[in-house]
């Protein structure tokens, strides 16, 4: 968890990584921002959760919910069958272990 004061370049100098391998284990560019209590990956994360799905709460986006799972946002996408860059809505099952059937339906 990111402290106040941290930054991508310092984390990567403390852990021994280049810039691009800790932005590109949290699924962030160049222009991404840390704040305090932030998860920051220093490995790749996971293809999937232990968990089946995530129900979204207010203020969540698809790469927040990939940090607190652990999931490649770029599987979070594949798995729910978006685009890249799309946004969820509050309530919205979103699938963090197996692809979402393409005849789902939310109740």
């Amino acid at each position: 968890l990111a402290d106040a004061g941290d930054n991508f370049d310092v984390i990567a100098t403390e852990q021994s990584l280049w810039l691009w391998q800790l932005l590109e284990f949290n699924d962030l560019t160049a222009d991404g921002s840390l704040k305090t209590g932030d998860r920051v990956y220093i490995e790749f994360k996971k293809n999937k959760s232990s968990v089946e799905f995530h129900s979204v709460k207010k203020g969540e986006t698809f790469h927040s919910i990939s940090q607190l799972y652990g999931v490649r946002l770029a599987k979070l996408y594949h798995k729910n069958r978006v685009e890249v860059g799309a946004q969820v809505q509050v309530g919205q099952k979103v699938f963090l272990r197996k692809r979402k059937s393409r005849n789902y339906s939310a109740e």
